[in-house]
């Protein structure tokens, strides 16, 4: 028996569990991870350890369990038990030859036994652990069963001297299987079942008094229709309270009854977690499930991995191994922290290995989002086809030779698609934050697949009796359902696409396809041509929903109107292919036929054939230049729809500490003072302070790599309150466009963004001056660092908020000042670049066969240029 992902999280309902299971799970994964790495330099070297460490955690689980049997009066936990620890055990000594052989020869056929033989051991591990847990489970309902006779014996008292005997043992049932079930609670994962707990507890706690003085009643008014039924209505609601605990602790609720809950996606709720159990405030006392939560993340991350055949695989299963690798160095570091409190060294490596824990986590859940897009892209080009091409042969059904194969073909491609399309769903559901769009996938995978058990039965029946009118209503009925709740699921996995992320991706495939068709056409084979140009034909509808969905958010008219030209233009293309689709298919039935007849004819005949190569070539040129088109459009234009994101476009602030400077400060510091050098006059105070601040930040940020002329923490202090310096400059500049705007409104929203500039300054010098007189101290630099980075983006803000005011228009300075009119002058001079910019972009740019402007050459200047 394989432990999938499914079998873990039906049986595994635990926190104990988990953590015990999961060091065990994530050596696993990384035996698994070595395994199928491309660079195969020191597996055995790497893959022995972890054998090892497996084989140890099996050691000392097998004397706990071993134990805990001899020392429990449950002789059903015993004999399970010993069982349980006996399989193990045999587990173990596989593995241990396993790996012994491992040392003398490392080929493939080894590592393969290595890996099952650990796989074994994680299943036996989950055997020991599991029947731990049924025992505590049969106490609970055990005590469940006990609560309900005391509730019995109650309904039948009529004194008060068998009242008080039976409601003492009720009350101490009770307390007893209250405090089972809140411990039992408190351990499991699932929320859902856990509020499930609490909510029949605090019902069953509440009915307790409730219950005495309904008894009370009836026993003083034994005729009394009212005190009857207070006592019926009391009794029922402590048992239906029991009843619920029962049942929630036995887990005998499906995840359909869950279905209108609404919840994060399970990767990136597990992704939130990590990132904040690894900041800066909770780091320093490391959740006791991180090493859980780290080896659910790496086994959803191997699942997606698993269904992508592309470059994704590789990327996910690295970042999944250096995942696992920092894990044990982080584990290991706190460790050493906590007996070593007074070594700051220790303290360094661990604030540094728990950053890159965090940069690694960010880019694995960025590799599985975009493998999952490509997934999307691939899988989702059919969505109804499979189905309809087999309910088109059971109505078409012959009783010729080859018949049954060719359905038990199309049978096969149906399930496979139907399979692919849930699975993929719920990895895309998982990656969501928005809870409504996750309790729709949910809801329509569920309906999916309850769906899918019916319509093979169906279609076959259907294709027995082609005459049989109800057999045929049955079957579209079925079909009505399907195509609706696809239509649900594919609306909501639109919402959630990036829509460039979506073009890009739709657009190298659909070029892939297209070299295919050409070398089908080129071979003459005729067989797989239709199957590419169903790729195509399929990823082109795709990118058609995807536009009409741009054209419906967006804001533009005249973007909309453009848009709409090419999605005409590819639909057109499309309704042309698809009579290329026809004809290949006619030939594909043809030759079909005359092979059952047993006139084989073979392939690369296409020339020859009813319908030659000529006809076929519209495909070749005709789709490709008006996707192109399409895509460029999509490309260049900002998108300003209503098309939300995949998952999270997690920002690097977000993902790293605020003191740790990010690697691209350089960059971005080299690229403003190269644009900064592009402006006329040199001599304008506004562009010198620009340049002086693009090359102070260069300074710092080639100080955070080790280069550069800031060498010691003093010059990084100076560096710091010259940028302070010079961001009130700015602020004096943006000040007068604001002053001196002629729109009102506009100059606000200047003010906004130039208020935040004096706090941002302030709080740089402040604490410049503070760390003046310090010592070198890295944290120090990193708060200086980091501070002028806010500074910088403030101030760019604002500039791009000057561009508006700029474009708007400015009244003449009237007193003359000179910071007034250089700070005019500069706009002015702006202003007339982008007013040249455009005369000379309606003279010379390109112009496509509608009219429009080709948006890939908009390069207009910015002012933000010497801010950006």
């Amino acid at each position: 028996m394989e432990v999938t992902n499914g079998l873990l999280s039906s049986l595994v309902q635990t926190k104990s569990i988990e953590r015990v299971l999961a060091p065990i799970a994530s050596q696993v994964s990384l035996l698994i991870i070595l395994d199928e790495s491309d660079n195969g330099v020191g597996k055995p070297d790497h893959m022995g350890p972890c054998a090892q460490a497996v084989m140890k955690a099996a050691e000392n689980l097998i004397k706990i369990g071993k134990e805990r049997a001899n020392n429990s009066p449950d002789q059903d936990y015993q004999r399970q038990m010993m069982s349980a620890c006996e399989i193990l055990d045999l587990a173990s000594s596989g593995l241990y030859i396993a790996s012994q052989r491992l040392d003398d020869d490392a080929s493939k056929e080894i590592r393969t036994k290595v890996i099952n033989a650990s796989k074994d051991v994680l299943q036996g591990t989950m055997k020991v652990l599991l029947v731990s847990d049924d025992a505590e489970v049969r106490k609970v309902v055990s005590a469940g069963h006990l609560v309900t006779e005391c509730l019995s014996r109650l309904s039948m008292v009529h004194s008060m001297q068998d009242l008080l005997a039976n409601f003492k043992s009720f009350t101490d049932g009770a307390a007893l299987l209250c405090s089972l079930a809140q411990r039992r609670q408190a351990e499991l994962c699932q929320n859902r079942q856990r509020e499930r707990i609490i909510t029949a507890l605090s019902l069953l706690k509440k009915s307790i008094p409730s219950l005495s003085v309904a008894l009370q009643s009836y026993i003083k008014y034994p005729k009394n229709q009212q005190a009857q039924m207070s006592k019926s209505f009391v009794i029922n609601q402590a048992q239906s309270a029991v009843s619920d605990i029962v049942e929630a602790v036995e887990n005998k609720f499906t995840d359909e009854d869950y279905l209108d809950v609404e919840e994060p996606g399970y990767f990136v709720t597990k992704i939130d977690q990590v990132l904040e159990a690894l900041s800066v405030e909770k780091r320093y006392e490391l959740d006791d499930d991180l090493e859980t939560w780290t080896e659910n993340l790496v086994r959803h991350s191997m699942l997606v991995a698993h269904l992508c055949l592309d470059h994704y695989r590789n990327i996910i299963v690295k970042t999944c191994q250096r995942v696992l690798q920092l894990k044990s160095r982080v584990l290991q570091l706190n460790n050493s922290m906590i007996s070593n409190p007074e070594l700051p060294a220790i303290r360094d490596d661990y604030e540094e290995c728990c950053e890159n824990y965090i940069d690694e986590f960010c880019e694995l859940e960025k590799d599985v989002n975009l493998a999952l897009l490509n997934l999307v892209v691939d899988v989702f080009k059919e969505t109804t086809e499979p189905l309809e091409r087999l309910v088109k042969a059971a109505m078409y059904s012959t009783q010729e030779k080859g018949f049954e194969k060719h359905m038990k073909d199309l049978v096969t491609d149906f399930q496979a698609h139907a399979d692919k399309m849930g699975q993929i769903a719920s990895f895309a559901a998982a990656s969501s934050t928005d809870a409504k769009r996750v309790r729709t996938i949910r809801r329509c995978v569920c309906h999916l697949e309850r769906l899918d058990p019916d319509i093979v039965p169906a279609v076959v029946a259907m294709a027995k009796k082609s005459q049989d009118k109800m057999a045929v209503r049955h079957v579209k009925l079925l079909m009505k359902e399907w195509t609706f709740e696809l239509t649900s699921l594919m609306q909501v996995l639109d919402e959630m696409t990036d829509p460039r992320i979506f073009m890009q991706v739709s657009e190298s495939r659909i070029q892939e396809d297209i070299s295919v068709c050409h070398g089908y056409l080129e071979d003459g084979d005729e067989f797989n041509l239709g199957s590419a140009v169903k790729s195509v034909v399929g990823r082109a509808r795709r990118v058609c929903q995807m536009a009409e969905r741009i054209i419906g958010g967006h804001k533009d008219p005249l973007y909309r109107n453009g848009l709409l030209v090419f999605v005409k233009q590819l639909q057109k293309e499309l309704h042309n292919l698809m009579g290329v689709l026809d004809m290949t298919e006619k030939l594909s039935a043809d030759s079909e036929t005359e092979t059952l007849a047993g006139n084989h004819r073979p392939s690369g005949s296409l020339e020859g054939g009813k319908y030659g190569s000529s006809q076929i070539q519209p495909m070749k040129f005709g789709l490709p230049s008006v996707h192109e088109e399409l895509l460029l459009v999509t490309r260049e234009k900002d998108l300003e729809t209503n098309v939300g994101t995949f998952s999270r476009n997690r920002r690097k602030d977000h993902s790293k500490s605020p003191y740790k400077p990010s690697a691209s400060i350089l960059d971005a510091a080299r690229f403003l003072q190269k644009e900064a050098d592009k402006w006329e006059d040199e001599n304008n105070p506004i562009v010198q302070v620009a340049k002086e601040m693009s090359l102070q930040m260069e300074q710092m940020a080639e100080f955070c790599k080790g280069d550069g002329p800031v060498g010691n923490h003093q010059d990084v202090v100076r560096v710091a309150l010259a940028i302070a310096d010079n961001g009130r400059k700015m602020k004096q500049f943006t000040d007068v466009l604001a002053k001196h705007c002629i729109d009102e409104r506009c100059g606000k929203d200047l003010q906004y963004y130039s208020s935040q500039i004096p706090s941002l300054s302030k709080q740089l010098t402040i604490l410049a001056n503070v760390q003046m007189g310090s010592q070198d101290d890295n944290r120090a630099d990193r708060i200086l660092v980091q501070n002028a980075r806010n500074l910088m983006t403030v101030v760019l803000k604002a500039m791009t908020a000057a561009e508006a005011v700029c474009v708007k228009g400015l009244f003449s300075p009237d007193s003359g000042d000179n910071d007034e009119v250089c700070a005019v002058i500069l706009a002015t001079q702006w202003r007339r670049r982008l007013h040249h910019y455009r005369k000379m972009e309606a003279k010379e740019a390109i112009i496509d066969e509608l009219g429009l402007r080709r948006t890939e050459e908009h390069r207009p200047p910015k002012l933000t240029q010497i801010f950006q």
